[in-house]
């Protein structure tokens, strides 16, 4: 799926989705987004997932309080249950955004079976999915 603000897309050889902001967006644009990867994890109980936020802009409080409660806990649930969710994010120069992120993954931490890792690029973050398919195999 692709809107003009972000593209969200499946990787079959990875279980991965990948969500990109291509620009900043309002607070009905992101909701809107993660929306969606939320129905993508529904209907893909995948355990792998990219957000690459480094054109995103700052998110509000209310935005970051909503992603706390909906749509990590619902990736979650929608995961493959016996696997570990894997988040990778990637961040920008923005430092508002960046800390915006940051407060958002530090509750999920090592709690509820997730790990998330920040990275400064694409590449660093599929390379990661592709090391930790390779020791899973």
């Amino acid at each position: 799926m692709e809107e003009s603000f972000f593209k969200l897309e499946f990787i079959e050889e990875l279980n991965l989705s990948h969500l990109t902001f291509l620009k900043k967006c309002t607070s009905d644009q992101y909701r809107l987004a993660y929306g969606q990867l939320v129905e993508l994890f529904k209907s893909k109980g995948h355990h792998n997932h990219i957000t690459d936020t480094s054109t995103m802009g700052v998110i509000g409080v209310e935005d970051q309080q909503w992603v706390k409660a909906n749509v990590v806990p619902n990736m979650r649930k929608f995961a493959d249950s016996t696997k570990k969710l894997n988040i990778a994010l990637i961040l920008g120069d923005d430092i508002f955004a960046t800390f915006a992120a940051k407060n958002i993954a530090r509750n999920f931490m090592d709690k509820q079976n997730i790990d998330i890792h920040y990275f400064a690029g694409e590449t660093e973050a599929f390379d990661w999915f592709k090391e930790e398919s390779a020791l899973a195999a």
